[in-house]
């Protein structure tokens, strides 16, 4: 199997914590693939964590780039005893708990700013947010609010991070999709509330028509077994992959159900 199908890299020096980065702080290193040398932002989840984050975040990159949403590029960190050697003994001791096996990074971008409440519809409408809202509904994202926006605009492009919490699908899921039921887009949590929800109502209280059109373009061209090589990398590296099945199964059914779920797309956005 490729191995740039999931580029597996070396760290090779350690720049910084960053603190602001969430219960995970990631760390921003310096790795190689042994011809070139990039800074990235590092994920550190603690060992066997239930929700399986690396899978997710992995499963989210992948995805993104099926409808055209951007992501910064992502690879697995390998923290060699050689590298974690060059550590000081307080940022070593940060890697107590913490999973051994390579670990999930996306390349660090720098110059690009955070979301800002303040931003209305018009500042925001060429970042494709119509996209962004229905993606994060598909894959069940509830980690991209107010507080936590997970989202870094470029000048032009909004670069999406940080899935881990997304894509929790078993069987009780699974049904619900079968049957249409569709209750979970509809959150009136103002807490937990899309960062987008506003501008999207705003858009709409401008007779702009949210049609997700783009969205339900992709989503009918998305072919969910193209996880299925990823699902296989992973195990080679030893990470657990059973909810590979359940997460490619939920897709396909919700592409199947296309009409239903862009229609409850609309309703999660249009209804008062």
């Amino acid at each position: 199997m490729s191995e740039t199908l999931i580029p597996l890299l070396e760290a090779v020096e350690f720049h910084r914590v960053i603190t602001e980065g969430g219960s995970t702080y990631p760390w921003i290193v310096t790795a190689t693939d042994g011809r070139t040398r990039s800074q990235y932002v590092v994920k550190l989840y603690k060992q066997d964590h239930q929700y399986r984050p690396n899978n997710k975040e992995i499963i989210a990159s992948v995805l993104l780039d099926e409808f055209d949403l951007n992501t910064p590029e992502f690879a697995l960190i390998n923290f060699s005893e050689n590298f974690i050697s060059t550590l000081s003994p307080e940022i070593k001791l940060r890697l107590e708990g913490i999973d051994t096996k390579p670990k999930f990074a996306t390349k660090y971008l720098p110059g690009v700013e955070t979301f800002s409440p303040s931003l209305h519809f018009k500042e925001l409408s060429k970042y494709n947010i119509e996209s962004i809202y229905a993606f994060d509904k598909l894959i069940r994202n509830v980690d991209r609010r107010i507080g936590k926006p997970n989202i870094l605009f470029g000048e032009s492009e909004a670069f999406l991070i940080d899935h881990e919490l997304s894509l929790n699908v078993n069987q009780v899921v699974i049904e619900k999709v079968e049957n249409e039921d569709w209750s979970y887009l509809k959150d009136n949590n103002p807490k937990s509330e899309h960062v987008f929800l506003k501008a999207l109502k705003e858009a709409k209280s401008l007779d702009d028509e949210l049609t997700f059109d783009t969205f339900d373009f992709y989503l009918n061209l998305l072919n969910p077994r193209k996880l299925i090589p990823y699902q296989e990398k992973m195990e080679e590296l030893n990470f657990e992959v059973d909810d590979f099945v359940d997460i490619i199964r939920y897709l396909q059914i919700v592409k199947e159900k296309r009409p239903s779920f862009i229609q409850a797309l609309r309703n999660s956005v249009n209804d008062e």
